[in-house]
């Protein structure tokens, strides 16, 4: 166990906890608190004084998901992480019911802990497996964000065509899965975009987040016409209840190939 304040990835260290999976520990510099698995790369962070403000892009990315389907009651969380996500959503989306899935109890804790992320009736914490989640609870669900990573990268369950199938099995006739992928190891990202674009048959529109980082959006139904001035002033309008320039998010979407 490290001792707490002390220096750790440029900033002090809030906590550390050792769990079955390895460390998760909290760093604070300066005005932000980051999450860590044992190593110097952020898995997420938070500014305490600004909860609204979101420090990775593709954050952002991830919940405009939302923004494609006409009225979304129902989102799923696979990957809770410190929570900043469902936290951002909690404070803006109403009476959408909200499920995070995380297979690490000590992260949880941490979420609500050093993170912001309340205890709210509209959000339900599952410690469990993302696939056995799936395979367990057969609930259809409006949206789906898949952000699962570990302390080396891309969790091993989004890599299975089983599993993304399955995510897409969960998502009702209108549904909307997002995933993050990173882009810095090139072959995996391009055998990520293979596997999905197999499950969806080609339904899939990409934007880029940041140098490192990219959105895939996969729809159960068609592929939204961004040709058309009235799909994407609906994105605009329904991108605007996040505090989201949907206008910026829509003009940067692309399909693979393009």
């Amino acid at each position: 166990m490290k001792r707490k304040h002390t220096p750790r990835y440029g900033g002090l260290l809030l906590e550390a906890v050792r769990d079955d999976f390895g460390l998760v520990e909290v760093v604070e510099r300066g005005e932000t608190r980051s999450l860590h698995f044992g190593n110097s790369i952020e898995q997420s962070s938070y500014v305490p004084d600004m909860p609204d403000w979101l420090q990775f892009e593709y954050y952002r990315k991830l919940m405009f998901a939302t923004a494609f389907h006409d009225d979304p009651k129902d989102l799923l969380l696979l990957g809770l992480g410190a929570g900043v996500i469902a936290r951002y959503l909690l404070s803006h989306v109403g009476r959408m019911k909200l499920t995070a899935v995380e297979y690490r109890e000590a992260v949880a804790d941490m979420a609500f802990i050093y993170f912001g992320l309340p205890r709210d009736s509209r959000l339900e914490v599952y410690i469990a497996i993302a696939g056995q989640f799936l395979q367990e609870f057969e609930q259809s669900r409006d949206i789906i964000l898949v952000d699962l990573y570990d302390a080396d990268g891309l969790n091993e369950e989004p890599r299975r065509l089983s599993f993304l199938d399955l995510c897409r099995t969960r998502l009702g006739e209108q549904g909307v899965m997002a995933i993050n992928l990173w882009r810095s190891d090139r072959e995996e990202y391009d055998f990520m975009l293979d596997q999905i674009c197999q499950v969806f048959d080609g339904r899939v529109l990409l934007v880029d987040a940041d140098d490192a980082n990219t959105v895939a959006y996969c729809f159960q139904a068609e592929v939204p016409d961004l040709s058309k001035p009235r799909t994407r002033a609906r994105l605009q309008e329904r991108a605007a209840s996040l505090a989201f320039d949907g206008a910026e998010f829509s003009g940067k979407l692309y399909r693979r190939g393009n």
